[in-house]
């Protein structure tokens, strides 16, 4: 009879080891792919993060040649260079070296 006992007390602690090494391979796998999912997300914020700085320095560039284009400088400098107008008054020189 005393076998019998203990060999139920052997199988119950056996299934008892079994069943909390399993619970701990199962907790320590969730642990790690969170881990390794949380290391994804962090570089995914580092790459967004580094994208959303170049948008915001294009976006300040282009807002700064936006408003350069509407002054009264470049208004004259594109007068000057594209359509060669002159201001009043003033004469224009043209080097003809200058082409050959």
């Amino acid at each position: 009879m005393k076998e019998k006992s203990e060999k139920k007390r052997k199988k119950g602690k056996t299934f008892y080891v079994l069943f909390v090494t399993a619970v701990l391979c199962v907790y320590s796998c969730a642990v790690y792919f969170q881990y390794k999912q949380r290391l994804e997300l962090y570089k995914r914020e580092s790459e967004l993060d580094k994208e959303i700085k170049l948008q915001e320095k294009i976006y300040k560039e282009l807002t700064e040649q936006s408003e350069y284009s509407e002054s009264d400088e470049y208004i004259e400098k594109i007068a000057r260079q594209q359509l060669g107008l002159v201001k009043p008054n003033e004469i224009l020189f043209i080097d003809q070296n200058a082409g050959a």
